[in-house]
């Protein structure tokens, strides 16, 4: 067979073309992402790694990860940061090495640094450059987590109640979930509160058909309860087995969302808030029967909340504003 050059060249060029996009793919500026091995030993290293190969493959650029040491203060998280591109597109922080992105940012100034602060808000600017700032969107978390719980409430055959087990809530993330639990058919008025005798003296004699848990709670709930709704950063392989949903709000769940405010343009820095970034909502289907309130189970993912007025505000052409 002769090999002429014009057979060579045709088939040298697929190989060509493979060449071109993985140089293309490693020149384009990465994403790096502050983490550490407490984080992902909760979270899952295989899993973690997981995130970080699709996020590369759906953003066509690398995602890279710093793990930082136990300890370490702001000039070391920040130099560890530094280490992994000169020039990246962005550089997520988590709260806890929020010091660490402001010292990352005020040795490059002009950055595209970002603190994600989950339910923790920012505290007073130290820095007249501060880095942006994206926070969890809790109340739309809380109204999705009451729909869930009205649904599995109105499922229990033995007309069990919904408790939501946290203190410390605004009364707007109260109101989102009493709203997601009433929007959803469920008329008891739900129980918030993070003292167990009261929660047991509440429901004695009556089970608890629903328990969103907002924080780590007393494992006797574990027992005592029906479904369980987690708000957690742990693997869903490791939750108890009554568990009927997860909200996932961890740095990796966050950080496509994240990206997407920042492409959009983020609210300039002088304001106190930046971005809400709704959870991850995992649905454990197999413990849900056909749909008794009024909205489905598959609707749940990407229900909007919208915070009621006040009743010195006027709504917009006078429509009902709805979720």
């Amino acid at each position: 067979m002769i090999f002429t050059k014009k057979r060579i060249l045709r088939a040298l060029a697929p190989v060509a073309l493979v060449l071109v996009i993985t140089a293309i793919f490693f020149i384009r500026k990465p994403v790096v992402l502050v983490t550490d091995k407490p984080f992902n030993q909760l979270y899952g290293e295989g899993r973690a790694r997981l995130e970080r190969h699709t996020y590369s493959f759906s953003l066509f650029r690398q995602v890279k990860t710093i793990n930082i040491a136990e300890g370490a203060g702001p000039d070391l998280v920040a130099q560890a940061a530094a280490s992994l591109s000169r020039r990246p597109l962005a550089v997520f922080f988590p709260y806890r090495y929020r010091e660490g992105a402001r010292r990352y940012l005020k040795d490059r100034p002009g950055a595209a640094v970002v603190i994600l602060g989950g339910r923790n808000r920012r505290e007073a600017a130290k820095e007249e450059e501060e880095p942006r700032w994206f926070y969890t969107d809790t109340a739309a978390d809380l109204y999705r987590a009451g729909v869930l719980a009205g649904e599995l409430a109105l499922q229990d055959p033995e007309g069990g109640a919904v408790a939501l087990y946290q203190s410390g809530l605004s009364e707007a993330e109260r109101t989102a979930f009493n709203r997601g639990v009433k929007d959803q058919g469920w008329d008891e008025n739900p129980l918030i509160s993070s003292n167990n005798s009261e929660i047991t003296s509440r429901f004695l004699g009556k089970g608890i058909a629903c328990l969103v848990l907002l924080r780590k709670g007393d494992s006797r709930f574990f027992e005592d309860s029906g479904s369980l709704v987690l708000f957690t950063w742990s693997d869903p392989a490791l939750v108890p087995g009554k568990t009927a949903a997860i909200f996932d709000d961890s740095p990796w769940a966050q950080l496509g969302f994240a990206l997407k405010l920042l492409k959009k343009g983020a609210t300039p820095p002088e304001t106190a808030d930046f971005g809400l970034i709704p959870s991850k909502l995992t649905i454990v289907k197999r413990l849900f029967k056909p749909k008794m309130g009024t909205i489905g189970i598959n609707r749940i993912k990407f229900l909007k909340y919208n915070e009621p007025l006040k009743n010195n505000e006027e709504k917009p052409d006078n429509k009902k504003s709805s979720a």
